[in-house]
């Protein structure tokens, strides 16, 4: 009964109109909670739970959202909000994914080509996209975000920062967004290219070196004992 009320009290927080909305009765089922809103509250209602899948949901909405379903997955179970046999919102509870460890705050270096800066708020807001395709999340200044955007689309940067990371389900780390603190506009030159101006470098042992991207792979991975002078 404890628990049943915990869920009603999060429901009427998540429907609001606390006026207007009352509880009709208790279905046989999984806790099936049934409400009636007043006609006049309805359409208000109705609003108030398409913000659920807003770009920027209310605080008001997402808290008793996310709090329901928190408790669901406590629960070992799921849920969904409808309105006949419509279904307006589902609670994934125990199948959603949940990171298993984290946050962890550590110095983080991204590079790739800028593809968006900007923000309404005191910060701005950037995305960068490396090679593979993957895009990182970083938060800066609005004074630095001014100096970064004419470099939009254009060259690769190397951006370096304190990074909050957490780890997946599946035990993958995914940064979640990275603070800026500073960045660096580089010459787009392949590694191949690269390897040519070290060879250009007096006394350089691997000048003759048939596979240097291999042997900087093989030391990189400790595959080999190889030194770089």
């Amino acid at each position: 009964m404890a628990r049943l009320a915990e869920y009603m009290v999060e429901l009427a927080k998540l429907l609001g109109n606390a006026e207007k909305v009352h509880f009709k009765e208790l279905r046989k089922g999984s806790a099936v909670l049934v409400s009636s809103v007043e006609p006049v509250a309805a359409p208000k209602v109705r609003e108030r739970l398409t913000r659920i899948d807003a770009r920027e949901p209310s605080e008001d909405v997402v808290v008793p959202y996310r709090k329901l379903d928190s408790m669901l997955a406590a629960d070992n179970a799921v849920g969904k909000l409808q309105r006949g046999t419509a279904t307006i919102i589902k609670f994934p509870g125990r199948t959603a994914p949940r990171p298993k460890f984290g946050p962890v705050t550590q110095h983080t270096s991204v590079q790739g080509q800028l593809v968006r800066i900007g923000g309404r708020d005191k910060t701005a807001h950037g995305q960068i996209e490396d090679v593979s395709g993957a895009i990182w999340r970083i938060v800066t200044t609005r004074e630095e975000a001014r100096l970064l955007a004419p470099l939009i689309y254009g060259p690769t940067i190397r951006a370096t920062g304190s990074g909050r990371w957490i780890r997946s389900e599946d035990g993958a780390w995914v940064l979640e967004e990275m603070r800026l603190h500073s960045w660096e506009q580089l010459k787009d030159e392949s590694l191949r290219e690269a390897v040519e101006k070290l060879r250009n470098v007096s006394d350089a042992v691997w000048r003759d070196d048939a596979d240097p991207v291999g042997t900087l792979a093989r030391i990189r991975d400790g595959d080999g004992d190889g030194e770089v002078h």
